[in-house]
């Protein structure tokens, strides 16, 4: 039985207070499947699509656009939109989400062999994987923000980028000092 396979279960909500606040588990997310990886991150977008949606039908309501909707029934009209925005939205953020994941992962591998510290890409993926999460919550709040206030931020998409990197870098760190400490042991 691999490693990968004895790792413990752990519920999704506190995988995201985890992946936020706990570095110290990225050296056990970089053993997962990427299976299990790209599971989350799907989880994770169904919630930010909801969020979104919920504000692209908030922004509609403000802009008074539903009143050219097909339906005489005013909540079949939102039911669809909502349906139809939702899918869309899913679909395009988790492939989004992945090709972010990717480039992140790649720079991650890059940077883990320019500090000499030895990590399977697939690690690495994972890490990335997990990294994307407070960048994807701050987007969902970034969003109720701006359909409520019309607030936006100019480089927001490089800080959401650049705070990913920041979370895959210190993952490295701390993997390095836990192989470290493990080899002096």
């Amino acid at each position: 039985m691999e490693k990968e396979d004895k790792l413990p279960k752990t519920s999704f909500f506190k995988r995201i207070i985890e992946s936020i606040r706990s570095f110290e588990k990225y050296s056990t997310f970089a053993q997962e499947k990427s299976k299990t990886a790209i599971l989350y991150v799907l989880k994770l977008i169904a919630c930010f699509s909801i969020i979104t949606t919920i504000c692209f039908i908030i922004q509609l309501t403000k802009n008074n656009i539903t009143q050219y909707l097909y339906f005489d029934n005013i909540y079949i009209n939102y039911i669809l939109i909502f349906v139809i925005t939702y899918i869309v939205l899913l679909i395009s953020y988790f492939l989004a989400t992945l090709i972010d994941i990717l480039i992140l992962a790649l720079i991650g591998y890059i940077t883990a062999k320019f500090l000499k510290i030895k990590l399977e890409f697939k690690k690495v993926y994972n890490i990335s994987s997990y990294a994307i999460t407070f960048p994807i919550v701050i987007n969902g709040v970034y969003f109720i923000i701006n359909a409520l206030t019309n607030f936006t931020i100019k480089y927001f998409q490089v800080m959401y980028i650049a705070i990913a990197y920041i979370y895959i870098i210190t993952a490295i760190f701390i993997i390095k000092s836990e192989n470290i400490k493990t080899k002096s042991n």
